[in-house]
């Protein structure tokens, strides 16, 4: 079972440290200093802490949920002199592929820092006000979403949910009926400004999400859009179907297929 990173950091799991320590022997080496990420959006990495690498593969730990009994994992000493940043600088960095560590200076050195949150993003309490009253612009739903209340809340339920073009006019009516809910659907349209796994045509999904970005960027996405929420269902098969209908339902009624982004 693949586990959840930012949930066993959410939920203080003491097996969270023994995992992101578990980097291998090649890895980790003795009085190497470790920098620890984990990706709380698409791209957007928290940092969670900074070790020092005492011994390697040392320490055994146990995980009763993943299909591993047995995690090996680096003897370490925590460096407190980064704590001040520990849950707050987020870093902004599309991770390539099969790979999770870094040690070239090139790389290390340029990643960018996205944002230093003004409190570590556990002590942040903001409240959905109701998912029937979410309706924020894209700036807003990027600060939102480093809240555990609302990242919780729009996991947990399928939905149809409205995307408006504030300077057109135009809409755009989608559904999210995936494993994260409309949470994973809104975190890629933030990255990426459309989703790619979305089914919207059979020949482009998102093409008129697509079309606009490749156009203008997705700078004109984080000025212009805002995101507001339609109906919501249960996290099952009835109400994978029932949101499903549904879209087909909004589209007709705001027309996004004539005057909108629909394509289909």
């Amino acid at each position: 079972m693949r586990r959840d990173f930012f949930q066993m950091y959410a939920n203080h799991e003491e097996v969270f440290e023994p995992w992101i320590l578990s980097q291998g022997r090649n890895r980790n080496r003795e009085d190497d200093i470790t920098f620890q990420f984990i990706e709380t959006q698409p791209h957007r990495w928290l940092f969670v802490g900074a070790y020092m690498i005492l011994s390697k593969y040392e320490l055994i730990g146990h995980d009763p949920i993943a299909d591993y009994d047995e995690i090996p994992y680096a003897k370490t000493e925590k460096l407190h002199q980064y704590d001040a940043f520990e849950g707050r600088a987020i870093f902004d960095w599309t991770n390539r592929p099969r790979s999770w560590w870094y040690v070239n200076p090139e790389i290390v050195d340029n990643v960018p820092l996205f944002e230093i949150l003004p409190k570590p993003i556990l002590e942040r309490t903001n409240q959905v006000p109701g998912f029937e009253n979410v309706n924020v612009d894209y700036q807003t739903l990027q600060s939102e979403l480093t809240s555990m209340a609302w990242q919780t809340a729009l996991s947990s339920v399928y939905g149809v949910y409205l995307i408006t073009d504030n300077r057109t006019g135009r809409h755009y009516v989608g559904s999210a009926t995936g494993a994260g809910g409309i949470l994973s659907r809104w975190q890629t349209y933030l990255a990426k400004g459309y989703d790619p796994e979305e089914e919207n045509s059979k020949d482009y999904p998102n093409r008129g999400l697509n079309e606009l970005v490749q156009n203008h960027g997705l700078d004109y996405i984080r000025h212009h859009f805002s995101y507001s929420i339609l109906e919501i269902f249960s996290k099952n098969e009835q109400g994978r179907k029932q949101a499903l209908a549904r879209e087909g339902y909004w589209k007709d009624v705001m027309q996004t297929r004539r005057f909108g982004y629909n394509r289909n």
